[in-house]
């Protein structure tokens, strides 16, 4: 039973779209959550909890222990990438930003970071994504520089 319990390690992951020109339009978020969602599982992933906003995507997941946490998030990023030209959801340039967020987590913080996932359209109703990721680096004590956050976009004018 031992080894079972050793063969995941819970992830949350977090991808930025790259630019306005990548921003996906609202209607097209939930295919983009069950796309996300059957790429992580293919990968052999548990997700808990996957939400699209217009210019990031979170994700939590029971990450494979074979499977590197950078292996995981880039087939993720390219297979939706593919995705989205292929669909002709957004622009025929969309593309994820070279970076990204991912932070283990402890089977005790899984619930509230459930809800927090799948609450991010009324979280964002109040907060930039920018505003959410300084807190999120700040929280889990991470040291950041400026100039290596992501290009946040602003999507108030929308």
């Amino acid at each position: 039973m031992l080894d079972s319990i050793n063969n995941f390690s819970y992830i949350h992951m977090i991808i930025a779209v790259d630019g306005r020109e990548s921003v996906i339009p609202r209607h097209f978020c939930e295919a983009m959550e069950r796309e996300a969602k059957m790429i992580l599982q293919i990968n052999g992933n548990q997700v808990l909890a996957c939400k699209h906003e217009r210019d990031h995507m979170h994700a939590l997941v029971n990450n494979p222990v074979d499977l590197s946490i950078d292996d995981n998030v880039q087939m993720l990023k390219n297979a939706t990438q593919d995705y989205v030209k292929k669909e002709g959801i957004g622009s025929p340039n969309f593309k994820w930003q070279d970076g990204y967020y991912a932070v283990t987590c402890s089977a005790s913080e899984i619930g509230n970071l459930v809800n927090y996932i799948e609450g991010q359209q009324e979280y964002h109703r109040s907060h930039t994504f920018k505003e959410e990721y300084i807190t999120l680096l700040e929280t889990d004590d991470i040291p950041y520089k400026p100039e290596d956050l992501f290009a946040f976009v602003d999507l108030k004018e929308d």
